[in-house]
């Protein structure tokens, strides 16, 4: 997810919701993996793309 935060920033839905906080320097093999999942989708959807970090934000915290 994080080679479409850079490609997303300008974007009106899911700019507002990149932080760079969010923003991990080496992702693990799992990570990996599952992102894989959701790259058409950013790519397509920015909205989708928001809704990951949504549900991902509560976890983290």
């Amino acid at each position: 997810m994080e080679d479409f935060s850079t490609l997303l920033e300008g974007d009106p839905v899911a700019g507002p919701f990149l932080r760079p906080e969010l923003r991990r320097v080496a992702p693990l093999l799992a990570t990996e993996r599952y992102t894989a999942r959701f790259r058409g989708a950013a790519a397509s959807r920015p909205a989708d793309y928001v809704a990951y970090h949504y549900t991902l934000l509560p976890a983290a915290a």
